[in-house]
C-alpha cells in the first residue's frame, strides 16, 4: 500500500505542493489528507482536488505515515504539542516552516523517525518549484531509502537540491522561498513603469512577465553561458542596456537586492531564536 501524506496546515504553499503532485500524478488524491485552521478554505480546496479532510492534527498523524508541517512558524509549537504523543519512529516528518530548526522539532517530537526540512516555493504548483532539502542526521539518521524517496518526490515538482546545514536552509529561504515574492515584485515594477508610458494594462503585464520568463528560460537552456556573458551579449557600447545598467549601479541596485536577501535570511534566524526560548 502506498504511503499516506498528511499536511498539517494547508495554506498557499501546501496547496501548491499538493496541486503540483496531483497534477504530476506523483500522489493520488486518496493518499493525501490535510487539516487547516480555516475549515472553509480547506473544504474548498478539497472539493477541487479530492483530497481528504481530517478534523484534528492528532487524527491525521494516526492515519498518515509522512507528516508535512505546513503551518505558519508562529503556530508550529501548538501543532507539535497536539501530535507529540501520536508520532512514532515510523513517521517521516517534513517541515516547511521557515526559521524552525530541526532541533526544535526534535525537542517536541523525540520519537519521530526522520526529521527533514524543506524550503519550497509556490511555483511547485506548475512543477517549476525550487526545493532546498536538509536531512537532519544528528541522532536519528535518515535512511538512504527515505532520502531517495523524498528527493525524488520534490524533484518531480521542480529543482531539488540537498543542503549541508541549516544556515544553507536560511539562504534558500531568502533566495527561493522569499525569492519568489521578490521576483514577483520586480515584475510588478516593470509592469508599473510600462503602464506609466501609456502601454495598456494587459500588454504591460504580458511584456513584463514574458521578459522575465523568456530571459530565465534562455539562461536555463544555455548552461554553457554564465549569467554575466548572457548580460554582456545584450549590452553594446554606448547602447541603451549599458545606460540602464550604469544607472542601476549608480543607485546601488546590487546592494539593495543583496540587502533584501540578507534581511530575509536573518529573519529566519530570529524566528528560530524566539522559538527556542519558548
Amino acid at each position: 500500500m502506498k504511503q499516506s501524506w498528511g499536511f498539517i496546515g494547508c495554506g498557499n504553499l501546501a496547496q501548491a505542493i499538493i496541486a503540483g503532485a496531483v497534477a504530476k500524478k506523483t500522489l493520488q488524491p486518496r493518499q493525501i489528507m490535510a487539516t487547516n485552521r480555516s475549515p472553509s478554505k480547506l473544504a474548498a480546496f478539497s472539493k477541487r482536488t479530492k483530497i481528504r479532510v481530517v478534523k484534528t492534527n492528532s487524527d491525521l498523524v494516526d492515519r498518515a505515515q509522512i507528516i508535512v508541517l505546513a503551518t505558519k512558524p508562529q503556530d508550529i509549537l501548538l501543532a507539535l504539542s497536539e501530535i507529540k504523543e501520536h508520532v512514532t519512529p515510523k513517521h517521516i516528518i517534513i517541515s516547511l516552516a521557515a526559521g524552525v530548526e530541526t532541533s526544535i522539532i526534535r525537542k517536541h517530537l523525540p520519537r519521530a523517525g526522520s526529521v527533514i526540512r524543506v524550503m519550497a516555493n509556490t511555483p511547485a504548483k506548475i512543477q517549476q518549484g525550487v526545493f532546498g532539502i536538509y536531512f537532519h542526521q544528528h541522532i536519528h539518521k535518515t535512511s538512504p531509502q527515505t532520502k531517495k524517496q523524498i528527493t525524488h518526490f520534490f524533484s518531480k515538482l521542480g529543482l531539488a537540491i540537498e543542503l549541508k546545514n541549516e544556515d544553507q536552509i536560511n539562504a534558500i529561504t531568502a533566495a527561493s522561498a522569499s525569492g519568489a515574492g521578490f521576483v514577483f515584485e520586480f515584475i510588478r515594477i516593470f509592469e508599473s513603469w510600462l503602464k506609466s508610458q501609456g502601454i495598456s494594462d494587459k500588454s504591460a503585464n504580458q511584456v513584463a512577465i514574458q521578459t522575465f520568463f523568456g530571459s530565465a528560460s534562455f539562461a536555463l537552456q544555455s548552461p554553457q553561458e554564465s549569467l554575466e556573458s548572457l548580460r554582456n551579449a545584450v549590452t553594446s557600447k554606448k547602447g541603451t542596456t549599458l545606460s540602464g545598467l550604469r544607472s542601476m549601479k549608480a543607485h546601488k541596485l546590487e546592494n539593495t537586492i543583496k540587502g533584501g536577501l540578507k534581511s530575509a535570511s536573518q529573519r529566519a534566524k530570529v524566528i528560530s531564536k524566539s522559538l527556542r526560548q519558548r
